[in-house]
C-alpha cells in the first residue's frame, strides 16, 4: 500500500502538479518555489528504491560507482531541469517572452558525449522587443536563484531527519561552482549566466567596475559559511539547545538582484513543531546599500491536523526606474498566510495566499502582485532517521 501510494505521488507530479504550475506560471506571473519543490520531490522519490538497491548489493567501491553513474545523474537532471525551467524559462513567461527547453545528458554522462560539457540543459528566450536592463538581469540569474529557493526549502525537511542530503548538496554548491568557475570575458564574448549577469550590471549603470569577476567569486564563498553542508554530512545536523523547548540554527544565501548581489542570513528558531526563521537581507548594490528583513512562520497556530502559518517581508530598495539605473529608494513589502493538513504521518496538503509590493524578492515577479500555491508535501524520512525536531513525526 506504501509503494503504491509513492507510485501514486509521483504520477500526480508529473502528470498533474508539474504541468499545471507550468500553465499557472506562463497565465500569471506562477510560483518558482511549485517548480523548485516539485523536481526536488521526484528526484527523491526515484531514488529511493535505488537508495534501497545500492544498500543491499553493492558495497565498497561499487557503493561510489553506482551512485555517480545511477543516482547522481538523477539528481543532476532535476537540477539542471529546475535551473533551467522553473528558473530562466519562469522569468521569461514573466514577461510573455518564448522561451524553448533543450535539454541534454546529465552529469556526469555529459563529460563523454556532449560537445560542451558544462552544459546539461538551457532555456533559448527569444526575444521580439528589446529587454530592459531589469529583465536582462532577472533572466541571468533566475537559474541560480531557483537553486537557491529549491535549497532553502529543503532545510525544513532537512531539520526533520526526513530528506536526502544529495538534493540539498547540488542546489548548494552548483551555483557555488557555477560562480566559482566563471571565466568571464573569453574571445571578445561572455558566456554563462553570472558573466551575463555582470555585463548587464556594468550596462545598466554604465559603470565597468560595477562586479568584477574576482568579487563575485569571493563573494560566492558565502555559501560554504552554510552549516547545514557541513553538519548535515556527518549526519549531525541538530539545531543548538537554548534553554529547555528552544533550539536554533542558521544558514546562508546569496542571491544576484536587479541592483547587485544580495546576502541573506536565515535564523531558525524551533519550538516543538514550531519554526520561525528570520532573515535580514544585506545588498551592496552598484549605487546604493539596500537591505530588508523577512519573518516566516510554520505551525505558529495548531489545530487538530491543520498547521498555519505567515509569511512577512519588508524592504528598502532602488525604486524601479523602467528597468534603467534607479536614482531613488523606497520601502515595500508583502505578507502571506499558509496553512498545511497533515492528513498522516507522512503527506500534507499545503496552501498559501500572499501580496507583495513592488520591489526584489526572490522567487517573486519585480512587480507587485497577488500570487497562491497549492501542492502535495511528502518530506518522508528516505534515510531511516528519527525527527531532528521532536523525535517524532508530524
Amino acid at each position: 500500500m506504501k509503494n503504491f501510494v509513492k507510485a501514486g505521488f509521483i504520477v500526480f507530479l508529473v502528470f498533474v502538479q508539474l504541468p499545471l504550475q507550468a500553465r499557472i506560471a506562463y497565465g500569471t506571473q506562477g510560483d518558482m518555489l511549485s517548480g523548485a519543490r516539485n523536481t526536488t520531490y521526484i528526484a527523491d522519490l526515484l531514488s529511493y528504491p535505488l537508495f534501497i538497491f545500492s544498500a543491499k548489493h553493492t558495497g565498497g567501491y561499487g557503493t561510489y560507482f553506482f551512485h555517480a553513474f545511477v543516482i547522481i545523474p538523477i539528481y543532476s537532471y532535476f537540477k539542471t531541469l529546475q535551473h533551467e525551467y522553473f528558473g530562466h524559462a519562469y522569468r521569461a513567461r514573466q514577461y510573455h517572452r518564448k522561451n524553448d527547453l533543450i535539454m541534454k545528458a546529465p552529469f556526469p554522462y555529459n563529460l563523454f558525449i556532449e560537445d560542451n560539457i558544462a552544459v546539461a540543459g538551457y532555456v533559448k528566450v527569444t526575444f521580439d522587443t528589446l529587454p530592459t536592463y531589469d529583465e536582462r538581469l532577472l533572466l541571468d540569474a533566475a537559474g541560480i536563484e531557483a537553486n537557491n529557493i529549491a535549497a532553502k526549502d529543503y532545510r525544513i525537511p532537512m531539520l526533520k531527519g526526513k530528506s536526502l542530503f544529495y538534493n540539498y548538496l547540488i542546489s548548494r554548491l552548483s551555483p557555488f561552482g557555477y560562480i566559482l568557475g566563471d571565466s568571464g570575458q573569453i574571445s571578445g564574448g561572455f558566456e554563462g549566466d553570472p558573466s551575463q549577469y555582470r555585463l548587464a550590471l556594468k550596462q545598466k549603470y554604465n559603470d565597468n567596475n560595477a562586479l568584477s569577476v574576482v568579487s563575485m567569486r569571493w563573494q560566492s564563498l558565502w555559501y560554504l559559511l552554510d552549516p547545514f553542508l557541513w553538519t548535515y554530512v556527518s549526519d549531525a545536523m541538530k539545531p543548538w539547545p537554548i534553554g529547555k523547548e528552544l533550539k536554533f540554527t542558521f544558514s546562508t544565501n546569496y542571491y544576484l538582484s536587479p541592483y547587485g548581489p544580495e546576502f541573506q542570513l536565515d535564523f531558525y528558531l524551533i519550538k516543538k513543531k514550531t519554526i520561525w526563521i528570520v532573515t535580514p537581507r544585506y545588498g551592496h548594490g552598484v549605487k546604493y546599500i539596500n537591505g530588508g528583513l523577512s519573518v516566516v512562520g510554520r505551525n505558529i497556530i495548531r489545530v487538530s491536523q491543520i498547521g498555519f502559518g505567515m509569511d512577512a517581508h519588508t524592504w528598502y530598495q532602488p525604486k524601479a526606474n523602467n528597468g534603467l539605473a534607479e536614482t531613488t529608494m523606497s520601502f515595500g513589502g508583502g505578507f502571506a498566510l499558509q496553512a498545511e493538513w497533515y492528513f498522516n504521518p507522512t503527506y500534507s496538503l499545503e496552501a498559501m495566499l500572499g501580496y507583495k509590493t513592488a520591489g526584489f524578492l526572490p522567487g517573486r515577479s519585480l512587480d507587485s502582485e497577488t500570487y497562491f500555491f497549492i501542492g502535495l508535501n511528502m518530506p518522508f524520512d528516505l534515510l531511516g532517521r528519527d525527527s531532528r525536531l521532536d523525535g517524532g513525526n508530524d
